[in-house]
């Protein structure tokens, strides 16, 4: 195992060091040549399984966007990753590196104000419009790992949801989707990728139903495509929904990712759940139906 232990040394730091705690012994090499160290180090001292070593990655950070101001919502945050509350609006990274207002260059911002100086690495995406709990790793193992747990499902990943009409009943959608050749949208078809997502209705309110959404799968629009196709699309998603209008001038549809479950890791201190808080725009639309003591987060 590659434990990162340190994680923030001098940036004039230009090799990478291997060092065993059990013989106290260091082995180094420039990057990206740390195999054959790693192969040395285990060779001439015998390591053997739950020895430790420590890589230091730090020369390899730095902060690669232009920052823009935001007050960003911070959710957790250690020496591993970065956990902020996603506004609705936002994209996730640029085009280009010149462009600015992307989640890219508030976690940026974020770095800078508070003298980190660490590249900006999301280990999940979420739509544009898409609100709640977004991953930044900070140091290439973790996203590697983080990367891996999302890419094999290893995450559980439930979101809120308003559709419209009433949903009585718990189900499963299980149809594949793919790119729809005529525009930039996602439709569910025989041709495409494997796509599974639970529901659970909650509340009722004026012909519309408020969801908690679990998604096994991680595709583009899965939410969105798979509801609208089945006949309960979310509410102010015009584009997958042309008869209806956006819900105001803050947010389009309603698609909230309020939690995460992450399987426990001894070697990173990771949380085993992260809770995304309502934006305030939500909430305000809820409490026109629902009392908050109703409710579920």
């Amino acid at each position: 195992h590659l434990l990162r232990k340190a994680t923030r040394m001098s940036r004039g730091t230009k090799h990478l060091e291997l060092v065993t705690e059990k013989l106290n012994t260091k082995y180094t090499c420039v990057l990206p040549n740390c195999t054959s160290a790693i192969f040395t180090a285990i060779n001439a001292l015998g390591l053997k399984e739950n020895d430790e070593i420590i890589v230091d990655v730090s020369y390899y950070e730095n902060i690669d966007y232009p920052p823009s101001r935001y007050n960003l919502e911070i959710l957790y945050e250690d020496d591993y990753i970065l956990v902020v509350n996603k506004p609705a609006k936002v994209i996730i990274y640029p085009e280009n590196k010149e462009q600015a207002k992307t989640m890219a260059n508030y976690i940026a911002n974020y770095y800078t104000k508070t003298n980190q100086e660490l590249t900006v690495r999301h280990a999940h995406r979420l739509d544009t419009d898409t609100t709640g709990c977004l991953i930044y790793a900070k140091d290439v193992f973790t996203h590697s790992y983080l990367s891996y747990l999302f890419e094999n499902g290893k995450v559980k990943k439930e979101y809120y949801a308003i559709v419209y009409g009433i949903i009585e009943k718990d189900g499963k959608i299980d149809s594949p989707i793919g790119k729809n050749r005529h525009n930039n949208l996602m439709m569910v078809t025989k041709n495409g990728s494997n796509a599974l997502t639970l529901y659970k209705p909650l509340k009722y309110f004026e012909n519309k139903t408020l969801l908690n959404v679990e998604i096994k799968t991680g595709r583009t629009h899965q939410i969105r495509s798979q509801c609208a196709f089945h006949g309960f699309p979310l509410l102010g998603d015009t584009a997958y929904n042309p008869k209806t209008s956006k819900i105001s001038k803050n947010f389009d549809f309603f698609l909230h990712a309020y939690k995460l479950n992450i399987p426990k890791n001894n070697k990173i201190s990771i949380p085993e759940e992260i809770i995304a808080p309502l934006p305030k725009n939500f909430l305000i639309f809820l409490k026109k139906y629902l009392s908050l003591e109703d409710f579920p987060l």
